[in-house]
């Protein structure tokens, strides 16, 4: 190991559990949302609800995280099915689904287990998006102190973890004072 180099991983467990208040997308005042979830090199889909804006997926992902500066990119898409999609689908050039929203979770800032509802937002300004997604979702670290470390409250973890461990300057003693 190089000296002042952290061996921290981490398990993260999503649960997508469902969304409300999503964008009518189709002609028919509904739409057929999906999630995507990206982890590192890593990408996840939920089943499509079909016809319905309080969609609700109950599905669970589980991801190996080797670095705290990742972040969790939950997107929520309108699946179309029709000729145009399907074809520009096949080629590949663009995204054939309509996007709806999106959260960006700094993997940093998850402890423990977490139950939290995010606003959707747009990947750029100008347009806006509407809708909440309810993301349940558990870190679980890994490493050389794992143990001392998940007895501390978030913001010691943090601290040592980010800002401390890899210059040596916080012992477990150091914590317990925190």
């Amino acid at each position: 190991m190089v000296d002042g180099v952290s061996q921290w991983s981490a398990k993260v467990t999503v649960t997508v559990i469902g969304a409300r208040g999503l964008a009518a997308m189709d002609s028919n005042g509904t739409s057929d949302p999906y999630v995507t979830l990206h982890l590192g090199k890593r990408r996840e889909k939920t089943k499509t609800q079909h016809k319905c804006l309080d969609p609700s997926w109950n599905q669970t992902f589980t991801f190996d995280c080797q670095n705290s500066i990742d972040r969790l990119i939950v997107r929520v898409w309108d699946e179309d099915e029709d000729i145009k999609s399907r074809i520009i689908g096949r080629i590949g050039q663009f995204e054939q689904d309509d996007f709806m929203g999106q959260v960006a979770i700094d993997i940093r800032t998850l402890c423990g287990e977490m139950d939290v509802w995010y606003n959707l937002e747009n990947r750029s300004e100008g347009k806006e998006v509407g809708g909440a997604i309810h993301l349940k979702l558990h870190m679980e670290l890994k490493g050389e102190d794992e143990d001392t470390i998940k007895q501390y409250p978030y913001h010691v973890q943090y601290s040592y973890l980010h800002e401390v461990r890899g210059h040596s300057l916080l012992s477990a003693n150091d914590m317990r004072k925190n």
